[in-house]
């Protein structure tokens, strides 16, 4: 199991951000096939702000982007709220069959959603 804020936990979590949001950004027009992890993450919180940027006063950043993504927002990145969120959040982490039954699936999705709002808006700032 790794640890959240591991090296290996973060790049797992950035390879989900970007084989589950490429292609929407793509055929949107928000990157081109040469985009780096940066540019994918400054499309997402934009697509973001230009979507569900109202709720940010109302919410706070992350319960806003949390509401968003629960929309199924940006492709298939949030597509874990339609199925299990506790399959995709244990390979994140790498965790075995044991480790991933101490979550629900409501706090996986939680859990994923934070991990991804802390990627993108940790790489979009670059």
């Amino acid at each position: 199991m790794l640890r959240t804020t591991t090296k290996a936990a973060k790049q797992n979590i950035m390879n989900y951000i970007r084989d589950n949001s490429i292609d929407y950004l793509m055929e949107c027009g928000y990157i081109t096939e040469s985009a780096n992890d940066t540019d994918i993450c400054k499309a997402i919180i934009e697509t973001f702000h230009n979507e569900y940027g109202w709720a940010v006063k109302r919410y706070g950043t992350q319960k806003a982007f949390e509401t968003w993504a629960a929309g199924l927002a940006c492709g298939s990145l949030f597509d874990y709220y339609l199925h299990s969120a506790v399959n995709d959040l244990g390979n994140i982490l790498e965790e075995t069959e044991t480790e991933r039954n101490r979550y629900t699936e409501e706090k996986a999705e939680t859990m994923l959603t934070w991990l991804i709002f802390r990627e993108v808006t940790k790489k979009a700032v670059k």
